[in-house]
């Protein structure tokens, strides 16, 4: 039942799908499923084709296009400028009775995904379409349109909220990558180093065990009473453990393969190659038998200054230079062992690490901002695309 003041129709009553030809010189769009419309020539993918202009659909600033065989997982965008689409989308004309921005986010919502694999049509999933006719069919509860402008403007400035810390991430993790090159190749010293001059010394001479590979020992359900497992794909871009599908081995099956605080342990194959953790806990963690541990000799180099030094682009071009073909790629034991280290003396050394894990927590921060924004976004977004919690037009607009 639509609540008080709002309609019940069926999206063919509120849009029509524009069939017209692109024309030249207008750019190119496609549809993604996380950004809606964006340019081209930004996207990985290889999107080359060889129709000319006129072979693509014409979409206008304000229509919205959707990937009728990805509708159904949110594939679905609102242009903000006239561009060409490929002639495989659905390019929806919004009628003067639907404010298209609010219909955007409207398709992002929940329930109308749901509604998009209801209505969607394919023997299985990766044979689903949402023709327009079936389009056509989907019920809407449509509030009045100067309620689902305000809505859509509500909606905007949370969106500009996440922009905005999105852009500060961004910054914050340029000027630590800027830091992190100027300091690790002492371009750049704090005044009480300046006169101090540098070592260089090789990993394996660096640490009181040299390399000790995982165990070798299946991976079981999460439990209480055995140690978690550390697989390389448990660790984030930042470098903590993720929650998420955590399992645990069998203590006997890895004894000798537990992680001491300070150990650091690199990926040795496979698309993670070049990955590491470094241990900063007191959790029992064991770690996997494709990973290979080393632990610094904390006379010569400090843990969270080789734990940055192994984020730097210097680092990862000695993996680039490093990695071995094969049937994947792999660094081995003896070859990480080789590792070229840079060692200033150990208060410069953790001087430095103190400075970048400084900007880490800020980027860290900015991030934990952004998470709380969107989910507060989504629970809002949920209650006023539904009527569940109403926005007064009247008093804002007196």
């Amino acid at each position: 039942m639509a609540p008080e003041g709002w309609t019940e129709e069926r999206l063919g009553n509120l849009f029509e799908s524009r069939r017209d030809k692109g024309a030249p010189g207008l750019p190119t769009v496609s549809v993604t499923m996380n950004d809606g419309l964006v340019h081209r020539d930004t996207l990985d993918r290889k999107t080359d084709t060889n129709l000319e202009a006129e072979g693509h659909l014409l979409i206008n600033k304000g229509d919205i296009a959707y990937n009728m065989m990805r509708m159904w997982q949110g594939a679905s965008g609102l242009a903000d400028y006239d561009a060409i689409v490929s002639p495989a989308y659905i390019v929806l004309k919004p009628t003067a009775r639907i404010n298209s921005q609010f219909a955007a986010y409207l398709f992002k919502s929940p329930r109308f995904i749901y509604l998009f694999w209801a209505y969607s049509y394919g023997l299985t999933s990766d044979r689903l379409r949402l023709y327009f006719k079936d389009f056509s069919l989907i019920p809407v509860a449509l509030p009045p349109l100067p309620e689902q402008q305000k809505i859509a403007e509500i909606l905007a400035t949370w969106d500009r909220a996440i922009e905005t810390v999105e852009k500060l991430i961004a910054n914050s993790q340029a000027q630590k990558k800027a830091l992190m090159q100027q300091l690790l190749s002492s371009k750049v010293r704090f005044p009480k180093f300046q006169d101090q001059v540098w070592d260089n010394g090789k990993l394996q001479e660096c640490c009181l065990v040299k390399a000790a590979y995982g165990a070798n020992a299946p991976a079981i359900p999460l439990s209480s009473s055995q140690p978690r497992y550390l697989r390389i794909t448990d660790v984030s871009d930042t470098g903590s453990v993720l929650s998420t599908d955590a399992k645990s081995v069998d203590r006997a099956k890895a004894k000798g393969c537990f992680l001491e605080h300070g150990d650091i342990v690199f990926a040795r194959s496979g698309a993670t190659v070049g990955k590491a953790y470094l241990h900063k806990s007191s959790d029992e963690i064991a770690y996997a038998g494709y990973l290979i541990r080393f632990r610094p000799n904390p006379k010569v180099l400090n843990a969270d200054f080789l734990f940055n030094f192994v984020r730097s682009d210097r680092y990862w071009e000695w993996v680039r230079t490093s990695i071995r073909a094969g049937a994947q790629p792999n660094i081995n034991a003896k070859e990480y062992g080789s590792l070229p280290v840079p060692l200033p003396r150990i208060p410069e050394q953790k001087r430095i690490a103190d400075a970048l894990d400084t900007m880490d927590q800020e980027v860290t921060g900015l991030q934990k901002m952004r998470r709380n924004l969107k989910t507060e976004r989504a629970a809002l977004m949920q209650q006023i695309l539904s009527g569940k919690r109403r926005v007064r037009v009247l008093e804002d607009a007196a």
